[in-house]
C-alpha cells in the first residue's frame, strides 16, 4: 500500500536524503495568470455538507481553455482540423509530433504505441471541457484529449533546525545523531560509493542555481554544444542548451534568481539537485548523497504552478538526450504533484521508461493514502511496459 510521508522529497537513495540546501530563488507570473479552478463537469467549487460541517472541496486545476489532444498516427492536416471543427478548436503548438516518436524508435527505443501528434488545442469562451472532450472523442483519428493540467512543488522543511544544516535523512542508527529511518548514507561513503559525474540525473521541476558553489562541479554542461554561438550544434531542436532547458519560458536560461539566491525563485529545484549532489568533501555548505553526479536540468514550473505540456516537453527532453548521445540517464527526478490522471503525461513518463530511464516521483505530503486518494504523477503505473508493443498505459495505481 503507498502512503504518503509528511514531506517526502522522492523515493531513491540520492533523492529520499532532506537536507538543508539554500538556493536561489522566485518565479515569473506567466503561469500563474493562467491557473484557474475549472472541474471537468463544468461545475465550480462547492461546499461539502459532510461530517465537520461545511468546507470548500478542492477541484483539479488547469489551464483554462486548454485541452492536450492527441491524434492517431497518419491523421492528416485536414482530418485534425475536421476533428476540431465542431469545438471551434485551434491547434496552438504540437507538444510531441509523430516524427520524434519515430527517431526514437530508430535510436533503439521499442514503439509502444503508433502514436501521431500531440497538440496543444485552444478552446472558445462557453465551451466546456467536458463537451470539447466528448465531442473531439467522436472523430476516428483523436485517440484521447485533456485538460492542460497545472502541476505545483511540493513543500519542502522551512523550519530553523533544517535550515541550520541538520541533514537528518543522511543520518543512519549507528552515527550521531542516530536516525533509524535514515539511509545511513556514512556507511556508503565509507565503503568508497560517493558517485561518478559518468552518471546523469535530470531534475524536472524548478530551474537549478547551476552556479551554485555546491552544485556548479556536479551541474552538467552539454558537450554537444558551443555555449553562445546561438546553433542548435547536436541537432536536438533546443539552442545553447547548456546546462539542460527551461521549457515554462522556452529558453536556454535554467536558472532565473540572482546570483545570491535570496529569493524564492527556482530555490525548489536548486533544493532538490542539492540533495541529489551536492558536492562533498569540499569543505562548504551541504553535501548531497551523491558526492559526485552530473545534474541535467529540465525546468517547467515557475512561481504560480507548471503545465502538463510542458512537463511532457521536458521528459520527452531527457528521453531524446539519452538516446541520441547515450548518455548514461538512469532517472529523472520529479518532485511535484497534482490530482488528475493525465493519459498524454503518462505516455511521456512510459517513453522515459523505455529507454531504461527511472522515473522518481514525490509521493506527496499530506499523509494522505495513496491507494484510497490517487496523487499524480506518483500513481501511475507503467509496469505494463513489459508487453511492449501491445501495450497500452493503464489508470491503475501503482503499488
Amino acid at each position: 500500500m503507498a502512503t504518503k510521508s509528511p514531506f517526502t522529497i522522492s523515493v531513491i537513495a540520492a533523492f529520499l536524503a532532506a537536507g538543508p540546501f539554500a538556493a536561489g530563488a522566485t518565479g515569473d507570473d506567466k503561469v500563474r495568470s493562467l491557473l484557474a479552478t475549472r472541474p471537468l463537469d463544468s461545475s465550480e467549487n462547492r461546499p461539502d455538507q459532510g461530517t465537520g460541517g461545511p468546507r470548500l472541496v478542492k477541484q483539479p486545476r488547469a489551464v483554462p481553455g486548454e485541452l492536450l489532444v492527441q491524434f492517431r498516427m497518419g491523421a492528416s492536416t485536414q482530418s485534425k482540423g475536421e476533428a476540431l471543427l465542431p469545438i471551434k478548436g485551434r491547434s496552438l503548438e504540437a507538444i510531441r509530433l509523430a516524427d520524434a516518436r519515430l527517431a526514437l524508435m530508430a535510436a533503439g527505443v521499442p514503439l509502444v504505441n503508433r502514436q501521431g501528434d500531440l497538440e496543444r488545442v485552444s478552446l472558445p469562451d462557453g465551451v466546456t471541457f467536458d463537451e470539447a472532450i466528448r465531442l473531439l472523442k467522436t472523430h476516428p483519428d483523436v485517440e484521447f484529449a485533456q485538460p492542460n493540467w497545472i502541476y505545483h512543488t511540493l513543500s519542502i522543511p522551512n523550519d530553523p533546525r533544517y535550515a541550520a544544516g541538520n541533514l537528518w535523512g543522511l543520518y543512519g542508527p549507528a552515527t550521531t545523531p542516530s536516525n533509524a529511518y535514515g539511509l545511513n548514507a556514512l556507511a556508503a561513503w565509507n565503503a568508497g560509493f560517493v558517485g561518478s559525474r559518468n552518471v546523469y540525473v535530470a531534475v524536472v521541476d524548478e530551474g537549478a542555481q547551476w552556479n551554485h558553489p555546491d552544485l556548479i562541479d556536479n551541474v552538467w554542461t552539454n558537450p554537444f554544444e558551443i555555449a553562445g554561438d546561438g546553433i542548435d550544434n547536436d541537432g536536438n531542436g533546443f539552442v545553447d542548451d547548456i546546462h539542460g532547458w527551461d521549457f515554462a519560458n522556452n529558453d536556454n536560461t535554467v536558472y532565473d534568481g540572482p546570483a545570491s539566491g535570496t529569493t524564492s525563485t527556482d530555490k525548489h529545484g536548486t533544493h532538490v539537485s542539492g540533495t541529489i549532489g551536492a558536492t562533498g568533501n569540499n569543505g562548504i555548505g551541504s553535501v548531497g548523497v551523491c558526492w559526485q553526479v552530473s545534474i541535467i536540468s529540465a525546468k517547467f514550473i515557475l512561481a504560480g504552478g507548471g503545465t502538463g505540456a510542458d512537463m511532457i516537453r521536458a521528459l520527452d527532453y531527457i528521453t531524446d538526450l539519452k538516446t541520441r548521445h547515450g548518455l548514461d540517464i538512469v532517472a529523472t527526478n520529479n518532485s511535484y504533484g497534482g490530482d488528475p490522471f493525465g493519459q498524454a503525461e503518462l505516455e511521456a513518463i512510459a517513453r522515459s521508461a523505455q529507454a531504461n530511464i527511472l522515473f522518481i516521483a514525490a509521493a506527496g505530503n499530506d499523509s494522505a493514502n495513496n491507494d484510497a486518494s490517487p496523487h499524480y504523477p506518483s500513481n501511475y503505473n507503467t509496469t505494463a511496459l513489459a508487453g511492449r508493443g501491445s501495450w497500452r498505459p493503464s489508470r491503475r495505481a501503482a503499488s
